[in-house]
């Protein structure tokens, strides 16, 4: 059975990605700054709540030994530029380094359409497309 790590876990998207793995069966280590935010996903078989901070490198390479696979859900979608660079950018590196560090074997990094602009006057969008993140701190972030 897979150990899954999912970051972000009491987020939308990650609380969604939390349910839909613990019905399917899997182990899941849910990923939460905030345990009383966590208290919904307690029930749920087969969740581990895991305190910790995607900024905080040491805690993710606390939390990452036994993980087959890394959903990496977490992420700042606003407040000052600062602190979504530190969650968005440097805090996917503490993730994408510790992931690596402990041979995991998938790291799954969700990202944003955001990255390819708002200001798109066909409203079509494929990966193809350079990012045109423009000023917005969150869709930088996400970019870099």
């Amino acid at each position: 059975m897979s150990t899954i790590l999912i970051t972000g876990a009491t987020g939308f998207l990650g609380g969604v990605v939390v349910r839909r793995a613990a019905a399917e069966g899997a182990q899941i280590r849910a990923l939460a700054r905030s345990p009383e935010k966590a208290a919904p996903l307690r029930d749920l078989p087969g969740v581990e709540i895991v305190p910790g901070d995607i900024t905080d490198a040491d805690r993710m390479r606390e939390v990452m030994p036994g993980c087959d696979v890394v959903i990496h859900c977490a992420a700042a979608t606003s407040g000052p530029p600062d602190l979504q660079q530190r969650a968005n950018v440097e805090g996917t590196r503490n993730v994408a380094a510790a992931a690596g560090a402990a041979g995991v074997r998938r790291l799954v990094h969700v990202s944003s359409i955001a990255v390819y602009g708002f200001r798109r006057q066909d409203n079509v969008i494929t990966e193809d497309m350079p990012p045109q993140p423009g000023r917005v701190a969150y869709a930088i972030t996400k970019t870099a």
